[in-house]
């Protein structure tokens, strides 16, 4: 008989486990390096030499710096690369509202407009969406601040002659009746962008390449030049949008200036440069699929790929995506390799402009693309942003999903430890977008989403621990998630010992009374050692009632009392007087 051991997690048992000092596994999208192939990372100089950049990259080199190394790394195939919106330009010139000008093959006769004073640089796209003949035939459209990267929900504004308000920039749209015809489109951009201060030198961008990641990007002239390459001017960029910016850069004579490990190239017309003139634009991440990210799962599954605690899947997911992580999940429960997840939803507004925190959560508890109904008792989903610095990238204050921070906690501290723990600080970023404590989000800890928040009484933000378990299952939190994943490798580790082994047993099959007294004590003494103050308690029980001449099968139940946790603290305060008899 071929030997084997199997292990089976009871998920309403308050049976819990976690993992050995293992590395996390990272998967997403990254600039270099060979699809879906597991390499085991060191350090961060490996991690950009192997596989370049991108939001995966970044992700692990935050883990690498704050819990050190090794980790692995797993790309998943970019199917959409990253893309450029549209710039706009600002200075020390007069506001304006900017023009619309019709772009690529557009026929339709109705013309917009754009009034107003806009409260930031806005470039502007506008595109039929439902055709018309008139504007009493209710043609729709979509608008976007940001050359076309996202928009706002369709018909805002609605289409009409008189000036409709664009949410709260400042800015009214308005039209001149004609024809709508579908998937034309109209933008403003450029020197002729909305801004609050016009640029006041004559020298036009042209962006190129293809961005490694989702940048808010700023280049300020520092040097002024009378026409862009005659050798005097200079410029300093930022990808944080002017948080942070990087060294000083002459414009040379191509007039082409490449924006450090970006991507991104811009280049300036041979005209007159001005101190202080500001371009602006925006750009789109990479973007795995549900395909491909099945296919890097499936790479780190795989028989021979170093073994790894859990799975950290950067780009954002919805409940598609989530069906893939789960069904991985559940392919690695069934052979015995139990590991955890953590992924990230989509980040507020990155589908819809214009969308407040109460539709974003409101998007993410609803169903499809939302989590309603989406459950798996190891795997947890972050919700919220943060601004989070960003080595790879020289320090740059990146808005990012509070899963970033939440890895690097995660790999810093011992499995059962609360990711929260205030003894042991706050998490690692510059500033919280979304806090869970907050009355308008305090529904995504209770939907099973993990994230950070704020606690009364210290400063910083502290790690919330909800997992994507049912309601009612033993895995709701992240901690239990990894102290069975731990106590799962501990307990094989130990069986695979029993492996072949001659057992004395009684007349009818079944192992003999004080055998299965050895066995008990030498496998809870094991775990006792190995699992520690992970849990309260742990015992081990061999079964005496199986057949074990007629299976050779030998099973083996192991329970643990896992650790409670002081999440809620209730003080009871009040005076007292005592009198002395």
């Amino acid at each position: 008989m071929i030997a084997n051991v199997s292990a089976t997690i009871r998920s309403r048992g308050l049976g819990l486990a976690a993992v050995l000092a293992l590395p996390f596994a990272f998967v997403g999208c990254s600039s270099g390096g060979d699809i879906a192939t597991p390499t085991l990372i060191q350090n961060e100089d490996q991690l950009t030499e192997a596989f370049g950049y991108g939001p995966a990259v970044s992700a692990c080199a935050k883990t690498l710096r704050e819990a050190g190394g090794p980790l692995l790394f797993c790309k998943a195939e970019t199917i959409t690369a990253g893309s450029l919106g549209g710039y706009s330009q600002e200075g020390a010139g007069s506001a304006a509202a900017g023009t619309l000008s019709a772009a690529g093959s557009n026929t339709s006769t109705a013309i917009p407009a754009l009034t107003g004073t806009p409260t930031d640089p806005f470039s502007i796209k506008i595109v039929v969406t439902t055709a018309g003949a008139n504007i009493s035939a209710v043609p729709v459209t979509k608008v976007s601040l940001d050359g076309g990267l996202t928009y706002y929900a369709l018909g805002a504004p609605a289409v009409s002659a008189t000036p409709q308000a664009i949410g709260d920039t400042g800015l009214l749209l308005g039209w001149t009746d004609g024809t709508f015809v579908l998937n034309d489109f109209w933008t403003a951009n450029g020197a002729a962008c909305p801004t609050p201060g016009d640029a006041t030198g004559a020298s036009v961008l042209t962006i190129s390449g293809t961005p490694r990641d989702a940048y808010d990007v700023r280049v300020k002239v520092t040097r002024a030049a009378a026409a862009a390459g005659d050798g005097t001017g200079a410029v300093r960029y930022s990808l944080d949008g002017g948080t942070t910016y990087a060294a000083e850069l002459p414009v040379p004579t191509s007039r082409a200036v490449v924006l450090g490990d970006s991507g991104i190239t811009v280049t300036f017309s041979a005209a007159s440069l001005v101190v202080d003139d500001l371009y602006r634009f925006k750009t789109a991440a990479p973007v795995f699929t549900a395909a491909t990210l099945a296919t890097a799962l499936a790479a780190l599954e795989e028989v021979g790929v170093e073994d790894h605690e859990g799975v950290v899947v950067v780009g954002a997911i919805d409940a598609t995506f989530f069906d893939e992580i789960e069904a991985s999940h559940d392919r690695l429960i069934a052979a015995s390799k139990p590991r955890w997840f953590l992924a990230h939803a989509r980040g507020q507004g990155a589908a819809t402009q214009g969308e407040t925190a109460a539709q974003w959560s409101a998007v993410l508890l609803g169903a499809s693309p939302g989590f309603s109904g989406q459950t798996a008792n190891l795997v947890a989903v972050a919700a919220g942003e943060a601004t989070i610095v960003d080595d790879v990238h020289g320090g740059a204050e990146m808005r990012r999903s509070v899963l970033f921070a939440l890895a690097a906690r995660l790999a810093a501290i011992d499995v059962s430890e609360h990711p929260g723990r205030v003894r042991t600080g706050p998490l690692e970023i510059e500033t919280l977008v979304h806090d869970l404590a907050s009355s308008t989000l305090d529904d995504l800890d209770s939907a099973g989403f993990i994230g950070a928040q704020s606690i009364q009484g210290v400063n910083g933000y502290y790690a919330t621990d909800a997992t994507r378990a049912a309601a009612g299952s033993d895995f709701t939190s992240i901690m239990r998630v990894r102290v069975m994943c731990f106590a799962c490798r501990a307990a094989l580790a130990r069986m695979v010992e029993e492996c072949n082994e001659s057992i004395p047993v009684n007349a009818n099959g079944t192992i003999r009374a004080d055998v299965a007294d050895g066995l008990d004590a030498s496998v809870t003494s094991f775990l006792t050692r190995e699992l520690g103050r992970r849990v309260s308690s742990v015992s081990a029980q061999v079964d005496r009632t199986a057949d074990l001449v007629s299976t050779s099968t030998l099973p083996f139940k192991i329970r643990m009392v896992p650790l409670g946790y002081s999440t809620a603290i209730s003080l009871d305060l009040g005076f007292t007087l005592t009198r002395s008899a």
